[in-house]
């Protein structure tokens, strides 16, 4: 069978359209129509006259919503003759991209598809979550700038356009924040360091970018450099009459009192055996066990750090889930249920 024309079709910055890698030539008007079908998908001539009246200067009536399709259709048969029905030439109060005569591939649309990816894979594998998070960052381009990503649809402008690039930005920048943090958890803080100072001495200053960076010295054995980061982060919010989060301060002293709450949340090679009431390790076999089992309840505790699928509230834990663990526990006393409840 032979396989169909692949149209790609950028947002994440310039508009820009390909036919099998080769570029068709874009003007304002017609990057216009591209941006407008790429987002959305079908639009009567009513809805594309109010789009482009609506993003741009650009001329906006019937006349000239018909011209400027017309002028789209031409480029693309200049870069791949044959192919001018990407846009359906008798839909003249429908316009649409063909789907039936190309595959065609959107940048911005298979970076919000593997977000929704990544989402799923997380409570089972943090691993996995980090690698589809990469990828779609990576669809970005290797040179994307600060937290935003950069700058999708350049050098187009208004309502709807500045609504979709905001969307945009704001998924790229929760992507990477928390594809970090994660990174992080999985004790990968070395090759975090430099992106992370990158981003916190950007032109944006990020406050949970300076948390990120901070714990990531400190885990690194830099505690000193990671309280200085803190530091400037307080002139530069003073700068502007900003105020630091509370979780920044926090961090602050934790990270002076070395803190082992900032310890590694679930990256130990082997679990911190949970000691019973006269000090003797607790045998693999009388671990805490997933919660179709009695639950535990624990009389005494000081602070209890868990590990994936395991959950605490007041003085109770459950865990389920293969990689459950109690990572960091100190003074805990393990209260095993009787008959009569826990």
């Amino acid at each position: 069978m032979e396989s169909l024309t692949l149209v790609d079709i950028s947002l994440l910055g310039p508009v820009s359209l390909r036919v099998d890698d080769r570029d068709v030539k874009l003007t304002d008007k017609t990057s216009m129509v591209v941006s407008a079908l790429a987002i959305e998908k079908v639009l009567t001539t009513g809805q594309m006259i109010e789009w482009i009246s609506k993003t741009s200067e650009i001329e906006a009536t019937e006349a000239a919503v018909y011209e400027h399709v017309g002028d789209l259709r031409a480029a693309v048969n200049q870069a791949a003759p044959g192919l001018e029905n990407l846009i359906p030439p008798k839909a003249k109060r429908h316009y649409r991209l063909n789907g039936d005569v190309a595959t065609i591939e959107i940048d911005a649309e298979s970076f919000v598809r593997l977000l929704e990816q990544a989402r799923d894979a997380r409570p089972r594998d943090l691993a996995e979550f980090v690698r589809l998070s990469r990828a779609a960052i990576a669809i970005w381009g290797s040179s994307y700038r600060g937290i935003h990503g950069g700058e999708p649809l350049a050098g187009l402008r208004g309502l709807k356009i500045d609504q979709h690039r905001r969307r945009l930005q704001g998924l790229f920048r929760s992507a990477l924040l928390d594809c970090l943090e994660a990174e992080l958890d999985l004790g990968r803080h070395r090759q975090a360091v430099p992106e992370l100072q990158a981003l916190a001495h950007g032109v944006d200053l990020d406050q949970r970018v300076v948390y990120l960076l901070m714990l990531a010295l400190h885990r690194e054995g830099r505690s000193e450099e990671a309280l200085t980061e803190l530091e400037h982060a307080r002139d530069r919010v003073g700068e502007y009459g900003g105020r630091l989060d509370r979780r920044l301060k926090t961090l602050f002293q934790d990270i002076r009192s070395a803190n082992p709450v900032l310890d590694l949340p679930h990256q130990a090679a082997h679990p911190v055996a949970v000691r019973s009431p006269q000090g003797v390790p607790v045998s693999d076999e009388q671990q805490p066990t997933p919660p179709e089992q009695p639950i535990p309840s624990i009389g005494k505790l000081d602070f209890l750090i868990t590990g994936p699928y395991a959950q605490v509230t007041g003085t109770h834990f459950t865990m389920s889930g293969p990689d459950a663990t109690v990572n960091h526990a100190h003074e805990i006393n393990i209260h095993e249920p009787t008959a009569d409840g826990p």
